[in-house]
């Protein structure tokens, strides 16, 4: 039986596709999912969210994506993790951090063809406003000042991806770098 929280592929498009903004600064349910991240680069996606469990427990959620031939977006893989909610407010240290909680590949598969990439999934920091990550196509800029405050990061073996935090007086606070391979 499939997790609760991923809803079907029309469902997922319209999450990846959707105007954001990304990260979520007030995340919305779309029936089974609540969507905190999105992050797109070079035909792939990563998305982070949270909804209930076959046991009725709230995880975590992180799935990948690549977009096929069709111009559709096509599930590569996925995990869950548990959580609690109020997280992000009651950090006591390291306000002014990112805190990786997750981070995985596509690894190979013998069923379908898939892009090899990477991903990591950070908590901010309550005193973090503003990530930026860094990648041969471009700089996304995530304004994560209120909201859950999960960041997702994809990146592909060729281009790896550099994080830096601010907080709201522009000090950098944070700073890395992925490393430029998939791990199996």
């Amino acid at each position: 039986m499939p997790m609760v929280w991923w809803p079907s592929d029309e469902a997922v498009s319209a999450v990846i596709d959707g105007d954001g903004p990304w990260p979520a600064l007030s995340p919305v349910s779309n029936g089974s999912l609540v969507p905190f991240d999105v992050d797109k680069y070079d035909g792939l996606a990563v998305v982070a969210g949270y909804g209930r469990n076959r046991k009725g427990r709230e995880v975590l959620g992180i799935d990948e994506f690549q977009r096929n031939e069709a111009g559709r977006w096509e599930h590569t893989g996925g995990g869950g993790s548990g959580w609690l909610p109020s997280q992000r407010w009651e950090l006591q240290e390291a306000r002014d951090l990112l805190h990786l909680r997750l981070e995985g590949s596509t690894g190979e598969s013998p069923f379908i063809a898939r892009r090899p990439s990477c991903f990591a999934v950070f908590f901010c920091g309550p005193a973090v406003t503003t990530v930026e990550v860094n990648r041969q196509h471009g700089t996304r800029v995530a304004d994560v000042s209120a909201g859950p405050g999960w960041l997702t990061v994809l990146w592909t073996p060729d281009d790896a991806a550099r994080v830096t935090a601010f907080t709201a007086d522009g000090r950098q606070s944070f700073l890395w770098t992925s490393p430029n391979e998939t791990r199996s």
